[in-house]
Protein backbone atom coordinates (compact mmCIF):
# COMPACT_ATOMS: atom_id res chain seq x y z
CA UNK A 1 0.00 0.00 0.00
CA UNK A 2 2.77 2.39 0.64
CA UNK A 3 4.45 1.69 -2.46
CA UNK A 4 1.42 2.55 -4.38
CA UNK A 5 0.94 5.57 -2.48
CA UNK A 6 4.57 6.90 -2.54
CA UNK A 7 4.10 5.68 -6.62
CA UNK A 8 1.00 7.98 -6.97
CA UNK A 9 2.72 11.10 -5.16
CA UNK A 10 5.91 10.54 -7.32
CA UNK A 11 3.43 10.84 -10.49
CA UNK A 12 1.64 14.16 -8.90
CA UNK A 13 5.17 15.84 -8.31
CA UNK A 14 6.42 14.99 -11.94
CA UNK A 15 3.26 16.21 -13.28
CA UNK A 16 3.20 19.02 -11.32
CA UNK A 17 6.91 20.15 -11.87
CA UNK A 18 6.12 19.36 -16.28
CA UNK A 19 3.28 21.65 -15.36
CA UNK A 20 5.28 24.61 -14.54
CA UNK A 21 7.98 24.19 -16.52
CA UNK A 22 5.40 24.83 -19.28
CA UNK A 23 3.75 27.89 -17.44
CA UNK A 24 7.65 29.34 -16.89
CA UNK A 25 8.47 29.05 -20.77
CA UNK A 26 5.28 30.58 -21.75
CA UNK A 27 2.56 32.21 -19.05
CA UNK A 28 5.21 33.59 -16.84
CA UNK A 29 8.07 34.36 -19.78
CA UNK A 30 9.21 37.86 -20.32
CA UNK A 31 7.68 39.86 -23.33
CA UNK A 32 10.28 39.73 -26.14
CA UNK A 33 9.89 42.99 -27.11
CA UNK A 34 11.19 46.19 -25.06
CA UNK A 35 8.91 49.64 -26.20
CA UNK A 36 11.09 52.65 -25.46
CA UNK A 37 10.37 56.08 -26.53
CA UNK A 38 11.90 59.59 -26.75
CA UNK A 39 10.33 63.08 -26.79
CA UNK A 40 12.85 64.94 -29.16
CA UNK A 41 14.27 68.08 -27.82
CA UNK A 42 14.30 71.73 -29.46
CA UNK A 43 11.26 71.96 -31.93
CA UNK A 44 11.73 68.24 -33.05
CA UNK A 45 11.93 68.32 -36.63
CA UNK A 46 14.87 66.09 -36.66
CA UNK A 47 15.70 62.73 -34.75
CA UNK A 48 18.67 60.83 -35.93
CA UNK A 49 19.46 57.62 -34.55
CA UNK A 50 23.26 56.52 -34.02
CA UNK A 51 24.23 53.74 -35.80
CA UNK A 52 23.94 50.70 -34.30
CA UNK A 53 21.04 51.78 -31.64
CA UNK A 54 18.04 50.50 -33.63
CA UNK A 55 19.98 47.16 -32.75
CA UNK A 56 20.88 46.89 -29.35
CA UNK A 57 17.89 44.65 -28.08
CA UNK A 58 17.72 42.42 -31.17
CA UNK A 59 17.37 42.18 -34.87
CA UNK A 60 13.87 43.15 -35.58
CA UNK A 61 13.15 46.48 -34.68
CA UNK A 62 9.72 48.50 -35.18
CA UNK A 63 10.09 52.16 -35.69
CA UNK A 64 6.88 54.42 -34.82
CA UNK A 65 7.30 57.88 -35.09
CA UNK A 66 3.80 60.31 -34.20
CA UNK A 67 3.29 64.36 -33.88
CA UNK A 68 0.98 65.84 -32.40
CA UNK A 69 -2.46 66.74 -33.67
CA UNK A 70 -1.51 63.96 -37.28
CA UNK A 71 0.71 66.26 -38.81
CA UNK A 72 2.69 64.32 -41.42
CA UNK A 73 5.38 62.27 -40.48
CA UNK A 74 8.70 61.42 -42.54
CA UNK A 75 10.59 58.34 -41.39
CA UNK A 76 13.81 57.88 -43.57
CA UNK A 77 17.16 55.32 -43.38
CA UNK A 78 20.19 55.32 -44.61
CA UNK A 79 24.23 55.50 -44.16
CA UNK A 80 25.31 57.36 -41.44
CA UNK A 81 27.15 59.82 -43.74
CA UNK A 82 24.69 60.37 -46.03
CA UNK A 83 22.11 61.10 -42.94
CA UNK A 84 25.02 63.50 -41.88
CA UNK A 85 24.68 65.12 -44.96
CA UNK A 86 20.69 65.35 -45.42
CA UNK A 87 20.60 66.71 -41.98
CA UNK A 88 23.13 69.51 -42.79
CA UNK A 89 23.47 72.27 -40.64
CA UNK A 90 19.69 72.13 -39.33
CA UNK A 91 18.77 71.35 -34.77
CA UNK A 92 18.25 67.63 -34.57
CA UNK A 93 18.08 65.43 -31.43
CA UNK A 94 20.55 62.45 -31.44
CA UNK A 95 19.44 58.84 -30.29
CA UNK A 96 22.32 57.36 -28.68
CA UNK A 97 21.10 54.46 -26.80
CA UNK A 98 18.64 53.37 -24.26
CA UNK A 99 18.77 55.21 -20.94
CA UNK A 100 16.54 52.46 -19.19
CA UNK A 101 14.54 49.76 -20.31
CA UNK A 102 11.60 52.40 -21.83
CA UNK A 103 13.58 55.22 -22.52
CA UNK A 104 15.71 56.31 -25.41
CA UNK A 105 18.58 58.37 -24.36
CA UNK A 106 19.12 61.28 -26.44
CA UNK A 107 20.71 65.05 -26.81
CA UNK A 108 20.17 67.62 -28.94
CA UNK A 109 22.71 68.49 -31.70
CA UNK A 110 23.72 72.01 -32.26
CA UNK A 111 25.36 71.92 -35.86
CA UNK A 112 28.56 73.74 -36.58
CA UNK A 113 28.21 76.48 -39.16
CA UNK A 114 31.15 76.36 -41.23
CA UNK A 115 32.89 79.36 -41.48
CA UNK A 116 32.46 82.07 -44.02
CA UNK A 117 35.06 81.45 -46.96
CA UNK A 118 37.56 84.19 -47.28
CA UNK A 119 37.22 86.87 -49.54
CA UNK A 120 38.27 87.48 -52.89
CA UNK A 121 39.30 89.87 -55.02
CA UNK A 122 36.27 91.24 -57.03
CA UNK A 123 36.64 90.28 -60.71
CA UNK A 124 37.94 93.21 -63.31
CA UNK A 125 35.21 94.95 -64.73
CA UNK A 126 34.18 93.80 -68.54
CA UNK A 127 34.75 97.91 -69.44
CA UNK A 128 38.48 98.21 -68.32
CA UNK A 129 41.18 98.56 -71.51
CA UNK A 130 44.41 99.50 -69.39
CA UNK A 131 47.19 97.36 -68.41
CA UNK A 132 46.56 97.18 -64.59
CA UNK A 133 43.16 96.42 -64.84
CA UNK A 134 44.04 93.63 -66.73
CA UNK A 135 45.49 92.23 -63.43
CA UNK A 136 42.22 93.47 -60.95
CA UNK A 137 41.10 89.56 -59.58
CA UNK A 138 44.75 88.42 -59.65
CA UNK A 139 47.86 88.53 -57.63
CA UNK A 140 50.02 88.65 -60.77
CA UNK A 141 51.27 91.91 -62.24
CA UNK A 142 51.19 93.09 -65.54
CA UNK A 143 53.73 92.15 -67.99
CA UNK A 144 55.94 95.82 -68.59
CA UNK A 145 55.87 97.04 -72.29
CA UNK A 146 59.91 96.98 -73.74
Amino acid sequence: MLRRLLGILLIVLGLAAAGLGVASATVWRESDSVVASAAPQGDGTLVVTDPGVLELIGPDVTVRATVPDGGTVSVAIGRDIDVEGWVGIDHSTQVTGLSDWTTLATSPVTPEIPAAPRARRPPCPASAQTPRAATCGSRRRPARAA
